[in-house]
């Protein structure tokens, strides 16, 4: 283990404002998180909400997982046999859900690392190579795994520290990104828009007028968000649902990435390049968050239940924006 101490002020040092605080005046801040030396390239995947973020940092051979938190990072060894590990996701209690691979990721596999112990996900019977996207505050894990002759993916669900369950949907979804608190599955694929699966309900997610498709990213407190397509065309134009029937779409929102349990948006504002980065307070009004001195563009990957938002600046730069009233 590596553990690094670099000064960042009051950025992770202290706890945050609760989310709501969003929906008031404020300005942003943003900062670089520090990086081991050699590090070519990191970013941020993960936070717990309470003022941590979690990701990977590469030299460019060997990515390894780190966390930052009180102005410092900690690097986590490799799990043994593997020579890499990332970050999907990461829940209110700091448990991180990521997959370890072999060099060409001819093997692979995912885990909850808890603290510095790594737990890999079983599989079910027949299939291999479990890859996990993403894990709720109890510790339910989706995800898919594969089956081999012939190849296909089966949608699965871990309990917290229990077996995987196969996800069985009228519509053939095989592609779950998202699992909010209370075990609801948000799935990335389908034609439409957005579907859920809870106990064995699959739920389909209106669409609003003239829109023809949708690209699911995240779910949190029962709100969804997407970016539709119109005409066959993405349009990257970014919604909040509320519930299943009621899409809004965010003023000047060119892309969403995250959204935390406020109904927080992080995403991209007026053009559909990458960047610039913004966040949408709960009442859906806009406001660009800054870049560090240097940055020419940055993207969102996650908005905290603190109101902290991490993402990285340039390409591979690790950035956390704090909201300063």
């Amino acid at each position: 283990m590596l553990t690094g101490m670099l000064a960042l002020g009051a950025l992770l040092a202290a706890p945050a404002e609760a989310a709501t605080a969003q929906e008031v005046a404020c300005t942003w801040q943003a900062k670089t998180l520090p990086v081991p030396a050699g590090t070519v390239s990191a970013s941020v995947e993960g936070t717990d909400g309470r003022g941590e973020f979690s990701g990977q940092v590469s030299d460019g051979s060997v990515s390894r997982i780190i966390r930052w938190k009180h102005g410092g990072f900690t690097l986590r060894d490799i799990p043994a046999g593997y020579e890499r590990a990332s970050v999907n996701d990461q829940n209110r209690g700091g448990d991180i859900v990521g997959y370890a691979s072999t060099p060409g990721s001819t093997d692979y596999t995912s885990f909850v690392l808890s603290g510095s112990t790594y737990r890999f996900l079983p599989t079910l019977e027949g299939h291999r190579y479990p890859r996990a996207s993403a894990i709720n505050s109890r510790g339910d894990v989706v995800g898919v795994v594969a089956h081999l002759d012939p190849y296909y993916e089966v949608p699965v669900l871990w309990p917290a520290g229990g077996n995987p369950i196969a996800i069985t949907n009228t519509q053939n979804l095989s592609n779950p990104i998202d699992i909010d608190d209370d075990g609801t599955v948000l799935f990335g694929d389908g034609s439409g828009g957005p579907y859920t699966w809870k106990d064995g309900v699959l739920t389909s997610y209106a669409l609003p007028a003239g829109y023809d498709d949708s690209s699911p990213v995240a779910i949190s407190a029962g709100k969804v968000i997407a970016s539709l397509s119109a005409g066959g065309r993405y349009t990257g134009d970014g919604f909040v649902w509320d519930d299943p029937r009621s899409p809004r779409r965010l003023e000047r929102n060119t892309g969403v990435f995250a959204i935390n349990r406020s109904g927080v948006v992080g995403g991209q504002i007026d053009t559909q390049q990458i960047g610039p980065p913004a966040v949408w307070d709960a009442a859906g009004r806009p406001t660009r968050l800054p870049l560090p001195d240097g940055a020419s563009g940055g993207r969102v990957s996650v908005v905290g239940d603190d109101g902290r938002i991490g993402g990285t600046a340039g390409w591979s730069t690790p950035v956390a924006w704090r909201c300063v009233s």
